[in-house]
């Protein structure tokens, strides 16, 4: 199993930044109304976990205006110096803390899902909180897509699923299990919201998705796993000449409050 900063996702990587900012254009529009809906203040201090290339964090500073934002990563290459209020921090979430009750809101989007220990990083992240502050996690689920009704979506989106849990340990979908663990941490005012995105229209879904199947594909052929490489492979070549529209699955929010 890799380490996530050293894996196929990691900063490394040639085009890392471009795959980053095509998440956020994927996610971001999920992700911001629902942090506008907690009406960040403007002398709140917010934490950005695995802050990736920084579009969270900005947002974030642009509300706490004379507050202060903390955007956290393992590598901080490419989050933003130039912003006031807004500090890069790198971090190791697995084995480094921040001082309990420090934040009014702590995020954080497809990071608990790559970590073996998430559920006790969850329980870390509660304790950052100040009593009344929220926390937010942006996940994405893709059981529509592992059941689609074309198979080479469906091939590729199951061999996508399953390199990312033997290569990097990932439980995708977490954000839906984490409102269980929010509620025995006994955080309250818990919520899940979802917004479905479809493959196969040419949009964000199919280019995000693409990107993804082309950073898995070359590892698992040169792991000798010629099958699911395959299935990639088709994937990628249906992705670009779609025969149909088919829902991929969910980007979610989980949030509650300490």
């Amino acid at each position: 199993m890799q380490n996530y900063a050293q894996s196929v996702l990691g900063h490394d990587m040639p085009d890392e930044l471009a795959r980053l900012q095509l998440l956020e254009s994927f996610s971001d529009p999920v992700t911001v109304p629902v942090l506008e809906s907690l009406e960040v203040g403007s002398t709140w201090r917010c934490l950005d976990v695995g802050a990736g290339a920084g579009s969270v964090a900005r947002g974030l500073a642009a509300s706490a205006t004379d507050g202060s934002v903390v955007a956290t990563d393992v590598d901080v290459r490419f989050l933003p110096t130039d912003i006031h209020n807004l500090t890069p921090t790198a971090h190791d979430i697995t084995v480094e803390d921040f001082p309990a009750a420090g934040f009014e809101l702590v995020h954080s989007r497809l990071v608990l899902e790559y970590l073996s220990a998430r559920d006790d990083i969850l329980r870390r992240m509660a304790g950052w909180l100040v009593p009344g502050g929220w926390l937010c996690l942006g996940s994405l689920d893709i059981s529509a897509g592992l059941s689609s009704p074309f198979p080479p979506v469906r091939a590729a989106m199951t061999s996508l699923d399953a390199a990312m849990r033997a290569h990097l340990g990932a439980d995708i979908g977490y954000g839906r299990r984490a409102t269980e663990s929010m509620r025995e941490l006994g955080l309250r005012d818990v919520t899940l919201t979802g917004t479905p995105f479809v493959l196969g229209d040419g949009g964000l879904g199919d280019q995000f998705f693409g990107a993804m199947l082309n950073r898995f594909q070359p590892l698992l052929r040169a792991a000798g796993d010629v099958s699911a490489a395959d299935d990639m492979a088709k994937g990628i070549e249906w992705l670009a000449q779609p025969s149909g529209i088919d829902f991929g699955g969910i980007l979610m929010t989980t949030v509650g409050r300490r």
